[in-house]
């Protein structure tokens, strides 16, 4: 696992962001030896934890496709991950909304600064986890 771990970049929130390849959702891959392609959050908890039984799936806490670090994966049986990530969308859009009732109500708040991104998290390392204002 150390291997891994040195094509990865830390994040200021913990994670260690994937450098190498991706698939077409975003999520670390690497190529096993024998030429198999895997997920690499998966290698990584296997890894650490041993075989991930079936029926079950690796949840990233921190919601970041790219993030490798043991500490933000765990085990989760795919009902639960599904759920969660369907709480933070809907949770999402429940502050879109808030944000064009208050677009509504002071279209010069602080809060609608193009630099602020408080609805548009889809799971990628760039997407915020909180408001910013940079």
């Amino acid at each position: 696992m150390n291997y891994l771990m040195r094509f990865t970049v830390k994040a200021g929130n913990g994670c260690r962001l994937w450098r190498g390849a991706s698939d077409g959702a975003g999520y670390a891959c690497v190529t096993m030896p024998g030429g198999s392609v895997q997920r690499t959050y998966r290698v990584v908890v296997e890894a650490v934890t041993g075989p991930i039984p079936p029926g079950y799936t690796v949840h990233h806490k921190c919601a970041a496709r790219r993030c490798v670090n043991p500490d933000h994966l765990e085990r989760s049986d795919a009902r639960a991950n599904i759920g969660e990530m369907l709480a933070r969308r809907g949770f999402l859009r429940y502050i879109g909304e808030l944000r064009d009732a208050l677009a509504e109500h002071d279209p010069d708040h602080w809060l609608l600064a193009s630099r602020v991104r408080v609805d548009t998290f889809d799971g990628t390392p760039d997407s915020p986890r909180e408001p910013s204002v940079t």
